[in-house]
């Protein structure tokens, strides 16, 4: 009887060594499927660039539509062109459109346009890393800029913007909504340093004909975020 005693104690003890180690290895995969976010400098925000240079920057968000007058236009100009654009709008028009721009870069927008204000950090990680991840695979080139979907964010999405590689989360100090250059605050002209943001609608043609237009009357030229954000 003691022999059996001990010999199922000894059991017992091998089971549940075996559903720790198991629960333990377990648990390991499942951190592993999970970002890692915790040792990740997060992403510095950024409304427009302090610069002595007499420049400012052209940001065009979603890529959905790009009519051929602006796409001529930006061609015609050979103007520099941050676009934050949707993976699946720039698979669909890489190569009838966005692969003929001579000075433009493509930078993160999400994945699928969701705004991220009550998501959950994990949540954003995914959704920011996957839209990097599938705008590498078309462009060749990483994003290193992200844009929130209409400006909602949080401390979380700083958080996530740097675990998937991205230095800085892009706003915008003149805004273009309703097809009015509107820069922020109690001015009517525009600055150095200004991030303007239009879309790709086709109404923003016009638009981005007057941003052209203002920033020659401000004696200012269009410049790449990547030439200013390092």
């Amino acid at each position: 009887m003691a022999w059996r005693r001990i010999t199922t104690h000894v059991a017992v003890a091998l089971i549940a060594i075996g559903v720790s180690t198991s629960s333990g290895d377990f648990a390991r995969a499942a951190d592993q499927t999970q970002p890692e976010t915790q040792s990740v400098r997060k992403a510095r925000l950024v409304t427009r660039i302090d610069t002595k240079d007499r420049v400012a920057f052209i940001t065009i968000d979603d890529g959905r539509s790009v009519t051929e007058s602006m796409a001529d236009f930006i061609r015609e100009n050979r103007i520099p062109v941050t676009s934050f654009v949707l993976p699946e709008w720039l698979k669909k028009l890489w190569e009838p459109t966005y692969s003929t721009f001579p000075n433009m870069t493509f930078e993160n927008h999400s994945n699928t346009h969701r705004r991220l204000g009550r998501m959950s950090l994990e949540k954003q990680t995914r959704e920011l890393c996957e839209a990097s991840r599938l705008i590498t695979k078309i462009a060749g080139d990483t994003p290193r800029f992200f844009r929130p979907p209409g400006g909602v964010m949080n401390n979380d999405t700083l958080k996530a913007a740097g675990a998937c590689g991205m230095p800085y989360v892009v706003k915008w100090s003149v805004d273009t909504a309703g097809g009015v250059v509107n820069p922020v605050g109690a001015r009517t002209t525009l600055q150095r340093g200004d991030i303007i943001l239009l879309h790709y609608i086709p109404q923003d043609t016009a638009v981005l004909k007057q941003v052209m237009k203002m920033m020659k009357e401000a004696g200012l030229k269009p410049a790449l975020l990547r030439d200013y954000l390092p």
